[in-house]
């Protein structure tokens, strides 16, 4: 991949989670009022998950665009459409799991403690992600972990600890929470396993193909759970009325923002970059808390705010010195093909025993001179 390109996508995805940042704590603050006067938990799931769908039309009309030279008709990249179907069925039922849980904790959960306890997903991501993704690990990807769940924990704790807010908060409301966050590390994990190839040429591109077939699943076999819940008296469905239905509408844009931010993010760059960029949701949450209830945080919560956002600011400095190592290690590689062939057309007897090395042999001795020099540096960023 060209150091350009890196560039491209490391932007898109600081963009992504920018987006996705915003859309989640708005999302977290009027999801928890609507469900006071509307808890249907799983009929909002299925209702929000369905349009996902509008992302497959604005795949459709992405690809077909005429100046799209990447996306047309030949260029769906590295993703078959036998390998996004099914892939795309199981991330969806992962995701639906997810929101479902996290949705049934909203109410027994304070806004700054969910979405802190939410975004402890880093560590499962983390540790999912090495076996199954074969992400490296660095000194600095495991400070940058572990300085975010520390901050994570500190918000938790001294959150948890203010009763005084207007929620009422449950032991099983966290339960939900945990099993929530869970799923979600492994959804993401799925998701860049099953659809999502490093050098494919239309990532960003592909992962909007995703989000729409999962939406699109979600309405053809997700449907039957609303009757069982219906008819076991455990969430009877009835209409919401017009203000409601106007809240839920509106909700439903801030969902789909998110989980397409997101998985736009995982496509261009890695879960645990996604992950880890979510985190930082936690002090937006509790800024938001204060304004809206005027109610002020223990100390330590700044302090786990601050770890959480030096956890952060570490992982992206690692992200951008592998891009520019990556972009040195190719540069020296072409300077020294360059050179060695320029060496074996002009070279005298005196280099003639150099230059009779095979062309593999020379290949992997070039491969070693300049994979040395960077061993440090690899196992510290």
């Amino acid at each position: 991949m060209s150091g350009s390109t890196s560039w491209i996508r490391f932007a898109g995805a600081f963009l992504c989670i920018g987006l996705a940042v915003t859309t989640w704590v708005v999302m977290a603050v009027t999801l928890q009022g609507l469900f006071k006067s509307y808890p249907q938990s799983y009929f909002m799931v299925y209702w929000i998950h369905s349009w996902y769908a509008v992302m497959y039309v604005a795949w459709k009309t992405w690809r077909e665009f005429p100046g799209n030279l990447k996306c047309n008709r030949a260029g769906d990249g590295s993703l078959t459409w036998k390998r996004a179907l099914w892939s795309s069925a199981v991330v969806s039922v992962t995701s639906l799991l997810s929101a479902y849980f996290w949705y049934l904790s909203l109410p027994q959960t304070s806004v700054p403690a969910n979405v802190a306890i939410y975004q402890s997903a880093v560590a499962f991501t983390f540790i999912l992600s090495v076996p199954l993704l074969r992400e490296s690990v660095t000194v600095v990807k495991i400070l940058a972990v572990s300085f975010s769940i520390t901050g994570v924990a500190l918000v938790s704790v001294y959150s948890e600890r203010d009763k005084s807010g207007p929620v009422h908060q449950s032991v099983l409301g966290y339960v939900y929470l945990v099993t929530s966050t869970i799923l979600y590390a492994l959804m993401e994990v799925l998701f860049k396993k099953l659809a999502s190839f490093k050098d494919d040429p239309a990532s960003g591109y592909n992962g909007m193909r995703m989000v729409g077939l999962m939406g699109i699943h979600t309405v053809l076999w997700m449907w039957p759970p609303l009757i069982v819940l219906h008819y076991s008296n455990v969430e009877p469905f009835h209409w919401p009325s017009k203000d409601i239905l106007y809240q839920i509408l509106y909700n439903t844009v801030l969902d789909v923002t998110f989980n397409a931010s997101l998985f736009i993010c995982v496509a261009l760059s890695s879960p645990l970059f996604a992950t880890v960029g979510t985190v930082t949701a936690i002090p937006a949450s509790v800024i938001v808390d204060y304004i809206r209830n005027r109610r002020s945080s223990f100390p330590l919560v700044y302090v786990g705010m601050m770890m959480i956002i030096v956890g952060f600011t570490g992982f992206v400095l690692s992200e951008f010195m592998h891009i520019k190592r990556d972009k040195r290690e190719a540069d020296k590689i072409a300077r020294d093909n360059i050179s060695i062939a320029s060496d074996y057309y002009s070279a005298d007897d005196k280099y003639a025993s150099i230059n009779a090395i095979p062309s593999n042999e020379t290949d992997s001795l070039l491969e070693k001179r300049v994979n040395w020099r960077n061993n440090v540096f690899k196992y510290i960023l």
